[in-house]
């Protein structure tokens, strides 16, 4: 492996992929932007743990059987194994995150 830098996306996509598995060992991650009103799909984590970083926007961490979890940039949330959860945006600008998971041992 051999280190490099990516620029982030400047313009709305709903989802760009970043780090890829062919460029980490345990490593992937993406960029997500959400439209006002808008959310991710549910899914859960499984074997990994999720970060999230909240670059612009405000919205919603939603985790199943808990209170939802704001998300105001700038601003990190974490993602336990095993969690089923998505993202909402609930303000009136783009919401864009980007998340890094990695499998745990």
């Amino acid at each position: 492996m051999r280190p490099f830098t990516k620029p982030l996306p400047s313009t709305a996509t709903n989802y760009e992929p970043l780090l890829l598995r062919t460029d980490a060992f345990k490593l992937h991650s993406g960029c997500v932007s959400l439209q006002p009103g808008t959310s991710g799909e549910e899914h859960s984590t499984e074997k990994y743990e999720e970060q999230l970083v909240v670059l612009s926007g405000t919205g919603e961490l939603a985790i199943s059987g808990s209170d939802p979890l704001p998300l105001v940039a700038p601003a990190m949330a974490y993602v336990p194994p095993r969690t089923l959860h998505y993202v909402r945006n609930t303000g009136s600008v783009p919401l864009q995150y980007v998340y890094t998971v990695t499998v745990v041992e």
